[in-house]
């Protein structure tokens, strides 16, 4: 009896009751609102990201308004959220306009991008250093090749004493001191380069803030060849420490 009053209530005001709807109709309104549900999560999600965002950006820098035009600003926004005491005096018909949720969720978008460009240089020069490791690795293996064969061919071959079947000493000591003479040689060749491009490096600095003092404006075709050629000469330098270090183990 009691069902039914309500039932007709409800139709008196022309609202269906969900108590005479169908299983299929009930499930196809639980689809519907679990997705306008996710749909709104994933909206206050966006809105929270950006206004801790902006928010700490204002904490460094003075207060601005977030947008431009009709609508709420969001020191307004911030201020009532803020404001507990406020909180119960602000009009809730006053929501967010269409075009402050598009402006939100371009600048979303837009940071989006950023963090994925960013992401992306910062793999790269991961991915640039693992390269690295591995053609270092590379030459470095090539390099215990050619000693490993050296060493059999003038020492455990060459060295080798058919009648006492025992190797040489001298023959032996003789071919590590090449060796050790060779790197030694290689190592002072490398700090020589070493030494030349930290010259150039300081010659360039040098042009670079003497041209600020005299307020020379560099174009970007300048300062781009400028940049190139400081990078490839911080890389000579990287490799000629590396080769030190290499001839040092």
């Amino acid at each position: 009896m009691e069902r039914s009053e309500t039932a007709s209530v409800a139709s008196g005001h022309g609202v269906d009751n969900p108590l005479d709807f169908s299983y299929g109709k009930l499930y196809n309104l639980v689809q519907e609102t679990q997705q306008a549900n996710e749909v709104l999560a994933a909206e206050t999600e966006m809105f929270a990201r950006f206004f801790t965002r902006v928010e700490a950006r204002e904490t460094k820098h003075d207060s601005k308004q977030a947008f431009s035009g009709s609508g709420l600003t969001f020191k307004e926004m911030q201020t009532r959220r803020r404001s507990k005491s406020q909180a119960s005096t602000i009009d809730r018909s006053q929501k967010l306009t269409t075009e402050v949720k598009c402006e939100i969720a371009q600048k979303e978008i837009e940071e989006t991008k950023e963090s994925a460009k960013r992401l992306e240089e910062e793999t790269d020069k991961i991915m640039d250093n693992y390269k690295a490791i591995m053609e270092e690795s590379d030459v470095r293996l090539t390099e215990l090749k050619k000693e490993a064969y050296e060493f059999d061919r003038d020492v455990m071959k060459g060295a080798y004493n058919h009648r006492s079947k025992k190797i040489i000493a001298e023959k032996c000591l003789r071919f590590f001191e090449d060796k050790i003479k060779g790197r030694d040689s290689h190592m002072e060749k490398l700090r020589l380069k070493s030494s030349t491009l930290k010259v150039q490096m300081k010659k360039l600095k040098l042009q670079i803030k003497q041209k600020e003092e005299m307020g020379d404006v560099l174009n970007e075709v300048d300062f781009n060849q400028l940049k190139i050629e400081n990078q490839q000469y911080l890389e000579r330098i990287d490799e000629r420490n590396q080769d030190l270090l290499r001839l040092k183990l």
